[in-house]
């Protein structure tokens, strides 16, 4: 990882491309779980809530190692595109979906077990 960030590559390094790929399954996960559950009983919604809650945690502690290997390393060469429109869109929707990822995280994933060890 070291020489990732004296040379830029043309592709993320294979770990970095290993968390990217855990922290979109765990978030299509917790997204699903929250329809999956609905159908059943009071028990597996309770389990199921506790799961999402664990999960929540794994995904924000994924999130904090990404953003730390992220801000250590350099990025691979960007594509080139020659639609200027195509490449500016693409980092935008980019940047949004990381401020969402931090804000859902943050707004239904920890605030909410503090919230309740205070009550």
């Amino acid at each position: 990882m070291n020489d990732a960030g004296a040379q830029r590559g043309s592709t993320y390094p294979y770990a970095y491309r290993v968390l990217h790929a855990a922290i979109a399954l765990i978030v299509l996960t917790l997204f699903a779980m929250q329809y999956v559950r609905k159908p059943f009983g009071d028990e597996v919604n309770d389990t199921v809530r506790e799961l999402h809650k664990s999960l929540g945690l794994v995904l924000l502690v994924l999130i904090v190692l990404r953003i730390v290997l992220r801000s250590r390393m350099a990025g691979p060469r960007p594509f080139p595109d020659p639609s200027r429109f195509r490449e500016v869109t693409a980092k935008l929707v980019h940047k949004t979906l990381w401020v969402l990822m931090i804000l859902v995280v943050d707004r239904r994933g920890v605030l909410m077990p503090i919230g309740a060890l205070n009550s």
